[in-house]
């Protein structure tokens, strides 16, 4: 009996936009390991975005699967790249990701940031010296101090000292 799969195979177009943005975050040297797509799977779920939740988003991951606003040949590279850094984060830290969003909420999120780094956002992290202060402090697990409204503070780190 042939196997059933729920999703149709990935397209040629699919997987070439995946190995591309894999390609690009690669380069980055953002994460000690590659990202695995073997079962990344993009998926165009425009219903999806008109959930109240869901709205303010283009993208959203979700394990290994990226739903999309739009197709496929609508969407920017930068966001697949972005949406890919997530799937690595779900692949290496998945709970620390999940409950990261209660501690440090959205915009100034670790992984948010590593996110924005890996499309090469620079308007959240003020470019140049400090985006790669930025990706240094991250990449090394130090507490971070984000800049909100102009005055410092320092982010809750998760897991707590102590606990890991």
């Amino acid at each position: 009996m042939p196997r059933r799969h729920l999703l149709p195979p990935p397209t040629p177009a699919e997987r070439a936009v995946v190995a591309a943005a894999k390609a690009r975050l690669d380069r980055l040297s953002l994460y000690p390991t590659p990202v695995d797509i073997r079962r990344v799977r993009i998926l165009q779920t425009p219903w999806l975005f008109e959930l109240p939740w869901f709205r303010r988003f283009d993208g959203y991951e979700a394990g290994p699967l990226v739903f999309l606003r739009r197709p496929l040949e609508q969407t920017s590279e930068d966001l697949i790249v972005h949406e890919l850094c997530h799937v690595w984060q779900s692949q290496h830290r998945f709970l620390r990701m999940a409950l990261s969003y209660l501690w440090e909420g959205y915009r100034d999120n670790r992984h948010e940031v590593e996110a924005r780094l890996g499309r090469g956002d620079r308007r959240t992290l003020g470019g140049g010296a400090g985006r790669q202060q930025t990706a240094a402090r991250h990449a090394s697990r130090e507490p971070s101090v984000g800049r909100s409204s102009g005055s410092p503070r320092e982010r809750p780190v998760w897991p707590p000292r102590g606990a890991r």
